[in-house]
Parts: C-alpha cells; sequence; structure tokens
C-alpha cells in the first residue's frame, strides 16, 4: 500500500509491522533445495494435505477479515491521534 499523504505514509511504513511470519514448511536457500522439497511434496499426499490445512490455518488466523479490520482500525486511530500511536509504538 501506498499513499502520498504524508500520515497515511507513516502509518503504513512505520506503524503497523505486518503479521508474524510461522514457517510450517521450509526448504533451504539454494534453488537445488527448493527442487527436491518441491519434489518431494509432489510424491507426498500426505505431505501436500499437511501443507495446505496449515496454510489455511495461517490464513484464518492471520489474514482473516477480522485481524485485517483491527489493523485498519488501528491506522486510522493513529491517523486520528498520533500519540495514542505513538505511545502503544514505545509499549511494543
Amino acid at each position: 500500500m501506498s499513499s502520498s499523504v504524508p500520515a497515511s505514509r507513516e502509518v503504513c511504513n512505520r506503524r503497523l509491522p505486518p503479521p508474524p511470519v510461522r514457517r510450517r514448511y521450509s526448504v533451504g536457500p539454494c534453488p537445488q533445495d527448493f527442487a527436491r522439497e518441491v519434489l518431494r511434496a509432489l510424491e507426498d499426499a500426505a505431505l501436500r494435505r499437511r501443507i495446505a490445512a496449515a496454510g489455511r490455518i495461517l490464513v484464518e488466523k492471520e489474514y482473516s477479515w477480522e485481524v485485517i479490520g483491527g489493523h485498519l482500525e488501528q491506522a486510522y486511530r493513529c491517523v486520528q491521534n498520533r500519540n495514542a500511536c505513538e505511545r502503544r509504538a514505545e509499549l511494543s
């Protein structure tokens, strides 16, 4: 998200960090590791189901309308009252 409005840009860039990333399935840093794990997943139906289930849980928990709406409401509050937003950032 980007904006030329200073308050909006400040909220988007510094006030609301993205949700934490939780890796339930990881691969090594090189393309060969990635390719090996993709092939493993293609060959293992149970692994694919576990990855899919973990992905769904992550999306429902971190990216639901309720969660995203809460982040948006916090952004609006920060734009309305910058001091409250700065105090919240100091506490975290």
